[in-house]
């Protein structure tokens, strides 16, 4: 019930409000630039009380996983025309397993998942608009 609450939720001010009133650009991964650094900003207060255990203390590292999950998402968002619902249960699923992701990771691996999450995002997205 807490990532309901909390990732969820929090999904329809990025995805469903945000990401549609980006007008700065029309193409996709500016605007999942742009949308990660809010991101990574809004989160950093909340990673700093003390009962929240899932933030990792590596800022790099904690960016870099809020990078690709705004990409990851924002695919989501794209590809199903606007349904937030989609993006909130992948949140859900992404916060459950975020301890998981978070301690212990290495650098490389980061990038590397990433990268994968941004190629195949960005893929989704065009794959999308070449539908239209």
């Amino acid at each position: 019930p807490w990532t309901f609450l909390y990732g969820g939720l929090e999904e329809v001010g990025w995805r469903w409000f945000l990401q549609d009133h980006l007008y700065f650009s029309k193409h996709f991964i500016p605007k999942m630039m742009v949308l990660s650094i809010v991101w990574f900003l809004w989160h950093i207060p909340i990673y700093q009380l003390p009962w929240i255990t899932a933030g990792s203390s590596n800022y790099l590292i904690f960016y870099l996983m809020i990078l690709g999950n705004t990409f990851l998402f924002g695919a989501l968002q794209e590809y199903s025309k606007g349904a937030v619902l989609v993006s909130s249960l992948a949140h859900m699923l992404i916060d459950s397993l975020a301890v998981l992701m978070l301690v212990q990771s290495s650098l490389p691996q980061i990038i590397l998942l990433v990268s994968f999450e941004i190629l195949v995002a960005s893929w989704l997205v065009a794959a999308r608009k070449s539908e239209k």
